[in-house]
């Protein structure tokens, strides 16, 4: 009985390391395919990004380059602020690492499932940022249904997707969690990434009371959701960006009023 145990922990090693592996292979393709974009583009209209972006490539920790994208286009401040919605564990893939490890920016992290929080808060050791923990939704509500992914815990949602576990717990609207954060008035960044209800969150943002200068969000090529954000973004005075790069997501800057 014991050598089947050693032999089961191992196998469930052995994929766990495989599956690990394909998500960096994956990812380091993608990253190095849209480098290869960048560069072709590096002599079009928009020129000055695509050889910032290529400059500065070593030091994003994002998917696709979020990251150097809000820096760039938020005037390149020190000190800036963000809201990250969706965050995995912090590091791998994250938006924000890099402009807060790199460029002093404040923020808040908003992840949901609870089996990210430990290495979140082990991998943004920092008063600059704030953690909360619970789903971010159209409206604040006592009780929804949170689906934590058994595979992979970055496709966790507040949308079933497959391979999840039912979890019920109270969600909050942005408006809410920017109020109750005292955050400021001026945002230089947020992302929304939440594997499927980013039109309802970002749909009922008080675009009045919140300047955010650059948005990534992502549709995930549903052209539907794409299309509903898009109108919703145009209406509220932002032009997209990069769409040529952006692949699953798109990208917003605010216009001068």
């Amino acid at each position: 009985m014991r050598f089947v145990y050693k032999v089961k922990i191992s196998v469930d090693l052995i994929c766990s390391v495989i599956q690990y592996c394909e998500k960096i292979i994956t990812m380091n393709l993608l990253k190095n395919f849209t480098l290869l974009k960048a560069l072709s583009l590096s002599f079009s209209k928009d020129k000055l990004f695509y050889r910032y972006l290529l400059s500065k490539r070593k030091s994003s920790k994002s998917q696709i380059f979020q990251d150097l994208f809000a820096f760039y286009h938020a005037d390149s401040c020190w000190n800036g602020f963000f809201v990250e919605v969706g965050v995995g564990n912090g590091k791998d893939l994250s938006n924000t690492y890099f402009l807060e490890k790199k460029k002093k920016w404040k923020g808040l992290l908003c992840e949901a499932d609870t089996r990210m929080l430990k290495k979140i808060k082990k991998n943004r050791k920092s008063k600059k940022t704030r953690l909360i923990s619970m789903p971010v939704s159209s409206f604040c509500k006592k009780k929804i249904k949170f689906f934590e992914n058994s595979k992979d815990p970055y496709q966790s949602s507040s949308n079933y997707i497959g391979h999840s576990q039912i979890k019920y717990t109270k969600s909050i609207c942005l408006n809410h969690l920017l109020k109750k954060n005292n955050a400021p008035k001026k945002i230089h960044y947020m992302s929304i990434d939440t594997e499927g209800n980013e039109y309802d969150i970002i749909s009922k943002l008080n675009f009045k009371k919140w300047k955010v200068k650059t948005i990534t969000i992502e549709h995930n090529f549903n052209n539907e959701k794409r299309d509903k954000i898009y109108n919703f973004l145009i209406k509220n005075n932002y032009k997209r960006f990069y769409s040529q790069i952006s692949y699953m997501d798109d990208w917003y800057v605010l216009q001068s009023s």
